[in-house]
C-alpha cells in the first residue's frame, strides 16, 4: 500500500466522525511520520505496514475522540477558555515532582534510601548496647527472683 492510498483510507474513515480539521490532523500527523522514517532509511511499504490498517486507526482515533467527551480536541482558544475559570478558583502552591524516571530522580531515591539506613543503624548503634543491658538486667532479676 502506498502513502497517498493510506492516508485516503485513513481519511475516508475519520470522515463525519471527526472535524475536518481534526481529519487534517491526523493525516499530516501520520504523512509526516511516513515522512521521517523514509528519511531514516526504510521503505515507505515497510513504515506503512508497522502503522498496520488505517481502518484500525481510524477506529483508535475515533474511539479516543468519543472517550474523551468532545468531537476531538477543539482549539486552542477554546482550550484557554476552559482552563481559565479553573486557575482563577485554584490557590497558587509550589509543587515541586520529583521525576523517578530521570536520572537525577533515581540518584535521589538511592541517596535518600541510603541517608535513611544510615539513620536507622545510628540510632540502633546508640540504642542497642543500652537495650541489651536493660535485657541482661531483666533476665538476672528474674533468675535471682526464682531462687
Amino acid at each position: 500500500m502506498s502513502r497517498e492510498e493510506f492516508l485516503q483510507i485513513l481519511g475516508n474513515k475519520l470522515s463525519g466522525f471527526l472535524s475536518e480539521a481534526q481529519i487534517q490532523s491526523h493525516l499530516q500527523y501520520y504523512s509526516q511520520y511516513i515522512t521521517d522514517e523514509v528519511r531514516k532509511g526504510r521503505s515507505e511499504e515497510e513504515v506503512i505496514a508497522s502503522l498496520g490498517d488505517p481502518r484500525l486507526i481510524a477506529r483508535t482515533l475515533i474511539d479516543a475522540s468519543e472517550a474523551s467527551g468532545s468531537q476531538g480536541y477543539g482549539t486552542y482558544q477554546e482550550y484557554q477558555e476552559r482552563e481559565e475559570p479553573r486557575q482563577q478558583t485554584t490557590p497558587q502552591r509550589n509543587r515541586h515532582i520529583l521525576d523517578l524516571s530521570a536520572w537525577y530522580g533515581k540518584l535521589l531515591l538511592i541517596l535518600g534510601a541510603v541517608l535513611l539506613i544510615a539513620l536507622v543503624v545510628t540510632i540502633l548503634s546508640v540504642l542497642l548496647p543500652v537495650i541489651l543491658i536493660i535485657v541482661l538486667v531483666s533476665v538476672a532479676a528474674r533468675y535471682f527472683r526464682r531462687r
